[in-house]
């Protein structure tokens, strides 16, 4: 009897057992399969979040650029803001362009007259100075008529002529000096400088009236010009036989086709009489490459 009471008795404490280790077995199933959730969420969370950091850095990186371009914008504003006031107000001269650098400027040139554009050279002799004559390559023709010599052409960007009434406007209001650089195919430099320069108007024929003291290393033919009728092809105001401007090629101060020929032919070799030349300038057979007339305000020299 006892032993059977025993037998039952063990066979419950199995039964128990088992259960227990069935039991067990499950908790540890649900705490892997907890585990394995929670680890399968916070990577989905980590690489979500990592995305979002990739896509704000992106988003940051856009605006930063488009601050940048912001910033430039404003800037190229302001600098055209600025361009466009010194277009709207023009300068007396380039001797009060304030910033000094070389370039095309707006110059109210006469009182009663439109506001001109020029090519304003800031560095060479102490700045200031008005081109008037550019040369430097043959890509333009001076071989001009009274017209195209009055009212200028070419491009300030290249080679060009400025036109003789705005000089007249330029020196009749103030005195004005004049400075003309020159080089030959040798590449030779030589200029000439008068601390005076000033022509009549039109109806004058622009007469240079007045050619003050030269200083320079090119030689000084053009004091003798004083008093000369300013000549072209189609307006022969020289006092020559022959047509000293149509002989020439170019337009200038002529009397008796004198030895300036700045307006000339732009050659290396032949057409001595015609190509572009300064004959006091090395030797008077020399072609010239390269020339600048250039104008600017006296200050120091107040006769007329």
């Amino acid at each position: 009897m006892i032993s059977s009471k025993l037998r039952t008795l063990e066979n419950n404490l199995t039964e128990i057992e088992d259960d227990l280790k069935t039991r067990d077995e499950v908790i540890f199933n649900s705490l892997v399969g907890l585990i394995q959730f929670v680890q399968a969420v916070t990577d989905a969370r980590e690489q979500k979040l990592s995305t979002n950091v990739v896509n704000l850095n992106t988003k940051l990186q856009k605006i930063e650029a488009n601050l940048v371009e912001l910033a430039t914008n404003i800037s190229q504003y302001k600098r055209l803001s600025t361009a466009m006031a010194a277009s709207e107000e023009p300068y007396a001269s380039c001797l009060e362009e304030p910033s000094k650098k070389s370039g095309k400027y707006s110059i109210q040139i006469g009182p009663y007259k439109k506001a001109v554009t020029v090519y304003c050279e800031q560095t060479d002799y102490g700045g200031g100075w008005t081109v008037l004559q550019h040369r430097f390559d043959g890509s333009e023709n001076f071989f001009r008529n009274w017209s195209d010599y009055r009212n200028g052409f070419g491009n300030l960007d290249g080679e060009f002529w400025l036109g003789l009434e705005h000089l007249y406007q330029m020196t009749s209001r103030k005195p004005h000096e004049l400075m003309i650089e020159m080089k030959d195919f040798e590449g030779n430099y030589g200029y000439a400088r008068y601390d005076l320069f000033k022509i009549k108007n039109e109806r004058r024929h622009y007469a240079l009236k007045n050619i003050g003291t030269y200083s320079g290393t090119a030689g000084d033919p053009m004091s003798s010009a004083r008093g000369y009728r300013f000549s072209t092809p189609d307006r022969d105001n020289d006092l020559s036989e022959i047509n000293c401007a149509a002989w020439a090629h170019g337009g200038w101060w002529w009397q008796y086709c004198n030895n300036i020929n700045l307006n000339g032919d732009y050659m290396d070799t032949g057409g001595i009489f015609s190509r572009m030349t300064w004959f006091t300038f090395k030797n008077g057979s020399r072609s010239l490459k390269y020339s600048r007339m250039m104008v600017r305000e006296n200050t120091y020299n107040r006769c007329t």
